[in-house]
């Protein structure tokens, strides 16, 4: 029976006639000089002007679908040709247009051959359709800015479109005979996976469940869940069953930090080596990480491997599939050398054909960098969304709905550099003096800064002629093979980036107008209050979302984001002995802003008693640099006679220096440890120091951030809401990071550790409802003197 059903799910593929054509037809290099949000604006603009003008006969958008059975596939067609011309009910010519920076007189088929097959696709649709023995098939050409028009016209016989398809027929075979082979391969093992580890851990055979049920209802689930409880071999084992019950396609592990990525590589692999798991992953890397050049510019004049890409990518991913089940960063990279590929444009070709993407959250929620073929849609692709870390989603998805970066201080500096091309210098000159007029207007009021609930549409106008104008610009260099500076093109991306944003402006966002402290220039912010709608629209064509995290507290907030009541819900439980973890609140010290000079060294008498307690490796969490520094002064003078090693975060760590710092607690240590670090920071989460690599960690501060007019904006707008506008703003965020930090304690069930808490808000009740159940309740420590009795008492016991 499940057999069955794998064959009717692998058999019938549905595809938009634009990728069918562009699967079998793509060619050239990379170049991402081009494109971009403006350019389709004008593009879509030029074809409604050109459609309404081809007279009455002509129908323009026609949508199109058709069914093919192609050896013992059933291929579902489906696209919208540009325009049909009807004679007596009879279509009699298909039109597809487009536009072109290139001379439109010197087209010809080799220049855009999936141009001409989409046009040909839709007339042998329409030929098969309506029993047509022939039809006329057009291109028209726009060109811009000239605005120059050419057309080429074929007649086609029904014959020679049938011939002609069925080459794309007989790839597109070649491709899904091969997933075939690789999804039956893949269920089978799945079917027949052992769990690779003794036994479950507490609780994880109950997460394998929850998310195996979700998935089977195409539901959503929100699952909390301590850290150490396996929970990403618990999703991956059930999401991975479902999938092979046919309940989805593939599956997208969406991550907020690297070491996200290396632990569910780490899970697959292991279930790949210990349990004959057959699968197929890619990890997608920023393009930043993994290219191959000292200097990134993805274009074929600068770089090899964007030159000629896409005729060289097929080939070599179709072996590759074949040979290989991971692909990680190193993989990637050795392939790349070896085909002459870009890794980055290499990795997302793969991800079209394998079964597990590990990808950050931007390829899912960010407007710009998303990438529409990872959502279910109408080319019925069925994606299992697994999202971790979901604690940090709100946030992430909040800053790329906003931008700050509108400034007239900014377009001058790019004018300058521009100063011979004409369209680009006039269209910056004038968002220029639109800023300047702006400042005027708040300085000559004394409203240094002003809020409005929608973005002014004058300079939304500017915005889009400094992007048409820069669209013009680059292909003006391009074609003259001349290089743009590398803060222009900068600028211009932004620009394209902000016009995105805008196109997704909603009653939940607002636009700020901030005069400078020196009152010389203004600056124009756009933010999403409110992201909750983003999430959902980014995931509602997913099969199923699964969102987890060790701190998902309180889960009526993360709910309101991540989908509301249409969810389901696990909260689980630690699987590790309570007891094993000692949690102290030093609540008679207040670390506010305004009394910080006045507990500092109070603070660091208390963190050198803490110290003393067991000798072992500690973590000390601070809001901000200058506290840390502050108390870190203090501290390191008090501790000079202590059997004290420390260290401390600096503010733009390398990767191999943030490496160097974490190192230093997997080292055998002859005297204590002591790492001062910022809370909220890649030393506050997402760090594995288990046993004695880390027996204590101290949070000093509620974790808020910092108080501002935009995150009062952000406050004033929940407290009109749901009068929760405080704790959505600042007191939940924070306490977020606070039971982040707490995580890195107890990592397995042999971890023993403390933490001290030091702030007087945590003796508030508001404060102690948040804390996790699974946590025993806080015992306060009035002065050094009951702290090194808890301490004691603990260490005595462990």
């Amino acid at each position: 029976m499940q057999k069955e059903q794998d064959k009717q799910n692998q058999n019938m593929i549905t595809l938009s006639v634009r990728d069918f054509v562009e699967f079998a037809y793509q060619h050239g290099s990379i170049d991402t000089r081009f494109g971009g949000a403006s350019r389709a604006r004008e593009g879509a603009m030029i074809h409604r002007r050109l459609q309404k003008s081809m007279g009455s006969s002509y129908q323009a958008e026609v949508t199109l679908k058709y069914q093919r059975i192609f050896h013992n596939h059933v291929f579902n067609l489906w696209g919208r040709a540009d325009g049909v011309v009807f004679r007596n009910g009879i279509p009699v010519l298909v039109d597809e247009i487009k536009t072109t920076t290139r001379n439109v007189m010197m087209i010809s088929e080799n220049d855009y051959p999936e141009y001409f097959a989409q046009a040909r696709t839709y007339a042998w649709m329409l030929c098969s359709e309506n029993r047509l023995k022939e039809i006329e098939v057009q291109l028209t050409f726009y060109q811009v800015p000239s605005g120059t028009i050419r057309q080429i016209k074929e007649k086609d016989s029904f014959k020679s479109l049938c011939e002609y398809v069925d080459k794309m027929f007989q790839d597109w075979s070649k491709w899904i005979n091969l997933r075939d082979q690789l999804t039956i391969q893949r269920n089978n093992s799945i079917r027949n996976m052992p769990f690779p580890f003794e036994g479950w851990r507490k609780g994880q055979h109950q997460i394998a469940s929850a998310v195996y049920r979700t998935i089977e209802k195409k539901g959503k689930l929100v699952c909390q869940a301590p850290t150490g409880i396996g929970k990403t071999m618990g999703i991956l084992i059930g999401t991975l069953h479902a999938l092979a019950r046919g309940n989805g396609n593939r599956i997208y592990y969406a991550t907020a930090r690297t070491t996200g990525a290396e632990a569910v590589e780490k899970a697959l692999t292991c279930l790949q080596e210990r349990s004959g798991l057959s699968l197929r992953y890619v990890t997608f890397v920023a393009k930043d990480k993994i290219c191959l050049k000292e200097t990134r510019k993805c274009n074929p004049d600068d770089c090899q491997f964007a030159d000629h890409f896409y005729d060289r990518v097929k080939p070599a991913v179709y072996e590759l599939l074949r040979a290989e089940q991971k692909f990680d960063s190193q993989k990637l990279i050795s392939a790349s050398k070896k085909y002459c590929l870009c890794p980055f444009e290499l990795s997302l070709y793969l991800g079209q054909w394998c079964d597990v993407i590990i990808g950050d959250y931007n390829y899912i929620y960010d407007p710009v960098i998303a990438l529409q073929g990872l959502n279910e849609s109408e080319n019925g692709v069925k994606t299992i969304l697994l999202v971790d870390e979901a604690h940090h989603l709100v946030e992430r998805v909040r800053d790329m709905y906003s931008n700050h970066l509108i400034c007239k201080k900014n377009f001058l500096e790019i004018r300058k550099k521009v100063r011979q091309i004409n369209g680009f210098y006039k269209a910056l000159t004038k968002t220029a003096d639109y800023l300047e007029q702006e400042r005027v207007a708040l300085t000559d009021h004394d409203e240094l800064w002003h809020v409005e609930k929608q973005f002014p549409n004058e300079l939304l106008q500017h915005l889009r002629r400094v992007a048409q104008a820069g669209d013009g610009m680059i292909s003006q260099f391009t074609q003259q093979r001349k290089s743009i500076d590398e803060k222009v093109l900068d600028f211009y991306f932004e620009i394209r980036r902000i016009l995105v944003i805008c196109d997704s402006y909603g009653e939940e966002s607002r636009t700020s107008f901030a005069v400078s402290d020196d009152h010389s220039d203004i600056h124009i912010g756009i933010h999403c209050l409110d992201p909750a709608s983003a999430i959902f629209d980014s995931t509602q064509m997913c099969q199923s979302v699964i969102y987890f995290s060790a701190t998902l507290s309180p889960l009526v907030y993360f709910k309101r984001f991540l989908g509301g009541t249409q969810m389901s819900l696990v909260n689980l439980d630690s699987p590790y002995n309570a007891d094993h973890f000692l949690v102290l609140t030093a609540d008679q010290i207040s670390t506010r802003y305004k009394y910080r000079q006045q507990t500092f060294k109070q603070i660091s008498e208390m963190l050198i008693a803490f110290v003393q307690g067991h000798k072992g490796n500690y973590l000390f969490y601070f809001p901000s640099y200058a506290y840390m520094n502050l108390v870190y002064q203090d501290f390191i003078g008090k501790a000079k006679r202590e059997p004290l090693n420390i260290i401390r975060q600096n503010q733009e760590m390398s990767s191999e220096e943030k490496e160097a710092y974490l190192d230093q607690f997997q080292q055998d240590q002859k005297k204590s440890l002591v790492g001062f670090a910022i809370l909220g920071s890649s030393f506050g989460e997402s760090i594995d120091l288990t046993g004695e690599s880390l027996i204590g960690v101290a949070i000093i501060g509620v974790g808020l951030p910092m108080i501002s007019r935009e995150n009062d904006m952000l406050r004033d707008y929940f407290q009109n809401q749901n009068h929760q506008g405080y704790n959505y703003a600042y007191m939940y965020p924070g306490f977020s990071k606070v039971l982040q930090a707490m995580g890195r304690v107890i990592r397995t069930e042999v971890d023993r550790g403390v933490a001290l808490l030091i702030d007087d808000r945590y003796k508030e009740r508001r404060y102690q409802e948040l804390f996790p159940k699974y946590i025993n309740t806080p015992e306060h420590v009035r002065n050094i003197s009951e702290l090194r009795e808890r301490l004691d008492a603990f260490w005595g016991k462990h």
